[in-house]
């Protein structure tokens, strides 16, 4: 039984650091970049520097809710176990 409890902790631990780089690099948007590089397709011009720092800030951001997510079904599966066991 203390196995579900340190799953239990992962969790949360998980859920803290996921909330925390969302916090910090925001919710994640798919729709400023296409696949060409063009930053806003209005200008119809390429920046590697916006570019490069969009990726990194796309990528924190999708880790962050990858780790809510996974914080997320630790905890409920071990609360669902505790339920019925």
């Amino acid at each position: 039984m203390n196995y579900l409890y340190l799953i239990n902790s992962i969790g949360l631990f998980f859920d803290i650091i996921g909330v925390g780089l969302v916090f910090h690099f925001g919710i994640p948007s798919g729709n400023q970049l296409n696949k060409e590089g063009l930053v806003l397709q209005a200008w119809n011009e390429t920046h590697p520097e916006i570019i490069s720092e969009w990726k990194k800030y796309n990528f924190w951001s999708k880790f962050g809710l990858g780790l809510i997510i996974v914080g997320f079904i630790s905890q409920i599966s071990v609360s669902i176990y505790f339920t019925f066991h």
